[in-house]
């Protein structure tokens, strides 16, 4: 383990426990700063009040139920690691920690400080592969989530541009019609002035500028 500072809160009712793992944990490599909340209510306001690394939370707390408290915790949103700690459980009351959100168990009876201190590092080691996949996930949703975007632009831009060379075709046909229009426009404009001025006189030149036209 690399030389840090780790923050735990133990919350246990049984102080020579904690006094215990206190000093299991003062041979670790690592700097750890151990808290103690002796019942529900006091780990629950140490949670609130304070940024810790890692729960230790007993599987008996007094009349409460260690369970009920890492519940709460996950319903909180609180995503802090937890090891549960108990010398009292079983294999059923280590099943119904991990579906609770506990993410390892540790019987009290059999604890060691190697063991103890292995998995607290797999726990924040897992823990931190944990939040790094999430932040992964969180770029690559945001990543899709601009492509789509600039798919939504070209494809926007794509219809403008469709529509503006339908536009400009039409506007090439209008220009040729107007030309044509205008050179009828000239041309009748034309007769109009040969037939005034010769029918004035010469009403004979007339009737044959009128078959030429």
């Amino acid at each position: 383990m690399t030389n840090k500072l780790i923050n735990i809160l133990m919350i246990d009712d049984n102080r020579y426990d904690f006094e215990l793992i206190e000093e299991y944990l003062s041979e670790a490599e690592d700097d750890i700063i151990i808290t103690h909340a002796s019942t529900y209510d006091k780990g629950m306001a140490q949670i609130s009040n304070k940024k810790f690394d890692l729960y230790l939370l007993d599987y008996k707390l007094n009349m409460d139920d260690g369970l009920l408290f890492l519940k709460e915790l996950r319903e909180k949103k609180n995503t802090i690691p937890v090891i549960m700690l108990s010398g009292w459980g079983n294999k059923d009351t280590d099943i119904m920690a991990m579906k609770l959100g506990a993410d390892d168990y540790l019987d009290k009876e059999t604890i060691t400080p190697e063991l103890l201190e292995r998995s607290i590092r797999y726990t924040l080691e897992k823990h931190s592969s944990f939040r790094k996949i999430l932040q992964i996930n969180l770029l690559l949703k945001t990543a899709i989530k601009k492509q789509q975007f600039l798919d939504t632009v070209f494809e926007n831009m794509a219809a403008h541009l469709n529509t503006y060379n339908m536009l400009e075709k039409k506007l090439e046909k209008k220009d040729f019609y107007d030309d044509v229009f205008k050179n009828i426009a000239d041309h009748i404009k034309a007769y109009n002035a040969f037939k005034s001025f010769f029918g004035k006189k010469n009403s004979r030149c007339f009737k044959v500028s009128t078959m030429f036209w």
